[in-house]
């Protein structure tokens, strides 16, 4: 079973009769595909991926003042964060679970705002539900239908 958390409903998919270590890497290699630094907890069966920058826009710090949107310098820029984990539980046939976090950090804080999980902006789902569409495709060969 795959479950998707981080604000949002969780997917139910399927669970996998496979060896923990393949359905570790298959979480791995999907990881690396999102991110460009990935942890590894194999004790506790928990992949892990650092803090990404997945988008920046111009906002202006006076929501009513709207002359700062053009500015080319840079001032007024929000970066928008994320990072997933995917934790493997068991025992085996394993349930995959992927919960998503996003931050934002706008131009002049001294550092990023988590955003709150029972509001998630709407790409945080989009990517979370990619990454676990592509688990499951990797794992397909060793899904057992849920009873």
């Amino acid at each position: 079973m795959v479950a998707a958390c981080g604000g949002a409903t969780p997917h139910a998919s399927l669970r996998y009769d496979a060896l923990l270590d393949a359905v570790l890497s298959a979480s791995t290699e999907v990881a690396k595909q999102n991110a460009k630094q990935v942890e590894i907890d194999r004790e506790h069966a928990i992949v892990q991926t650092a803090w990404q920058v997945v988008g920046a826009a111009h906002e202006p710090a006076d929501p009513y003042d709207f002359s700062g949107i053009a500015k080319i310098d840079g001032a007024g820029m929000t970066k928008y964060f994320a990072r997933y984990e995917i934790r493997v539980i068991g025992p085996r046939p394993w349930q995959v679970v992927v919960v998503a976090h996003a931050s934002k950090w706008r131009d002049g804080d001294v550092k990023p705002t988590e955003l709150p999980d029972d509001n998630p902006p709407t790409w945080l789902i989009e990517r979370r539900d990619r990454i676990v569409k592509d688990i499951d495709s990797r794992l397909r060969t060793s899904a057992i239908s849920p009873q």
